[in-house]
């Protein structure tokens, strides 16, 4: 009985950090240390692509397809916030959107100007300052299935004025 236990248990260890080992895991990179991201949804779009005007809305009709994925952080150099009479820790999130062709294959595709990073909160800032285009970056997609797939993502986006966001790491979005 003891056996079968420690067996059990041993079985369970692995698949759990083989699980952990492959989920896809996304970075903020800020002077060179990586700042792992938590992953609030990721998702893809058939027949959209990002607004002209994506301070409004982010996305609109378009003829492919638009990879969203929304991702937080705690900020450790903003915790404790007082808001009210209880504290806060500050918690940024980024949504990355990035238009894909409309036939999604294993493939490298450069997404210079056809990505945008939107901070979600920071209601201090105004919106436009919280909006960020892809200066220099590729999304290698790496497995594709009919209702999802997988990629790996190197991006810097920057704003008006001029300060930058640097994303490394692997995104696993699924069809909505």
């Amino acid at each position: 009985m003891r056996y079968r236990f420690l067996i059990s248990l041993a079985v369970l260890l692995t698949l759990a950090s083989c699980q952990n080992k492959f989920l896809p895991k996304l970075y903020r990179v800020d002077n060179g240390i990586q700042n792992r991201l938590q992953l609030e949804e990721s998702y893809f779009l058939n027949g959209y692509k990002i607004s002209d005007e994506p301070v409004s809305s982010l996305f609109q009709k378009g003829d492919g397809i638009l990879l969203v994925t929304t991702q937080s952080q705690t900020d450790f150099s903003m915790l404790n916030l007082k808001s009210g009479w209880v504290t806060v820790d500050a918690q940024i999130k980024y949504r990355i959107a990035v238009e894909l062709p409309s036939e999604v294959k294993a493939d490298s595709l450069n997404i210079t100007n056809r990505s945008v990073c939107q901070i979600l909160g920071l209601y201090h800032l105004p919106d436009s300052l919280k909006l960020y285009r892809c200066r220099t970056g590729y999304i290698l997609v790496d497995s594709v299935k009919a209702s999802q797939f997988t990629a790996i993502l190197e991006a810097s986006f920057v704003n008006v004025a001029e300060d930058t966001l640097h994303f490394t790491g692997s995104i696993k979005a699924k069809r909505r």
